[in-house]
């Protein structure tokens, strides 16, 4: 019998380029489901279908394909999962540019600073993308995500040293930041 060898813990047994293809795959569903929303007519047969679908599942029509669930089940796929692949790789995910204005697209609601043991404060430097980018992974690989009515997500991170940070972005915001992780990876993969 051949004894089948454990996957790496950080890669799962999976190459850089099926991590990336991952991603890829749940940028294309987003892309899908939108342009499906898009293309659904009142009592066409495309239409039909998704009721049926509703119905087997239990949920009012009509459903909006592009919701909540869509955009987070992506943001994980891209900010923690295809992330802790890049950490592995040994891409700096810190210095990564990603595009974003904090102050504009990133509101900052509340940024509270958190003591070492020593005494010393400690509060991440915001204006860097990667603290951006690391503050949205730990919310969202934490579960610590609240929608609101006008758009818009709350992220939450705390860390050990009880530094608190909730940032506010819009929905097309936070596909901007995946698309921008994305496009940086795929720099590592294939670069020019």
């Amino acid at each position: 019998m051949t004894k089948v060898s454990e996957p790496d813990s950080e890669t799962m047994g999976l190459t850089k380029q099926e991590h990336y293809h991952f991603a890829k795959l749940s940028l294309f569903m987003m892309r899908l489901l939108s342009r499906l929303q898009d293309e659904r007519a009142p009592g066409g047969g495309l239409d039909a279908f998704i009721r049926d679908l509703e119905n087997d599942n239990a949920l009012s029509s009509p459903v909006p394909l592009m919701n909540q669930a869509t955009f987070l089940s992506h943001a994980y796929i891209v900010l923690v999962w295809l992330r802790e692949r890049m950490v592995a790789d040994g891409v700096d995910v810190d210095e990564l540019e990603l595009g974003l204005d904090v102050g504009s697209q990133v509101k900052v609601i509340k940024h509270d600073a958190g003591r070492r043991k020593d005494g010393s404060e400690v509060k991440r430097d915001l204006s860097k993308p990667g603290q951006v980018m690391r503050t949205l992974r730990n919310a969202v690989g934490h579960g610590r995500v609240a929608f609101s009515d006008d758009s818009t997500w709350e992220f939450t991170d705390t860390n050990r040293e009880g530094e608190l940070v909730v940032l506010s972005l819009r929905w097309a915001d936070l596909g901007a930041v995946c698309d921008a992780v994305m496009f940086a990876y795929q720099q590592t993969l294939y670069p020019h």
